[in-house]
């Protein structure tokens, strides 16, 4: 995934992009934003998100993007992995459970 620069207040953040604080110009902070479940990083958990990580716990098509490993680990377990729990937590999410 490559980092994006939102410049439009109206336009969802997702995963990978560029958050810049300007004070009068000025860069003051920069950070790379992840939203967790976002793994196509278009700032909105849908259902490409879901086969991405159905994907990886398949070993199918493995995510090794270390932002996007983090966006995958959704319930922020302590072993930092991406597994089933994951995988139901986006499909709960889409379900607005």
């Amino acid at each position: 995934a490559s980092g994006r620069t939102v410049s439009n207040a109206d336009e969802p953040i997702g995963t990978n992009y560029t958050v810049e604080i300007r004070v009068n110009g000025s860069l003051y902070a920069k950070t790379i934003v992840i939203v967790r479940g976002d793994i196509d990083c278009n700032g909105v958990i849908r259902s490409g998100d879901y086969i991405k990580v159905k994907k990886h716990i398949r070993k199918t098509s493995v995510i090794t993007d270390p932002i996007l490993l983090v966006a995958a680990n959704v319930n922020a377990d302590s072993n930092n992995a991406v597994n089933s729990g994951d995988y139901i937590r986006i499909k709960n999410i889409m379900r607005n459970k």
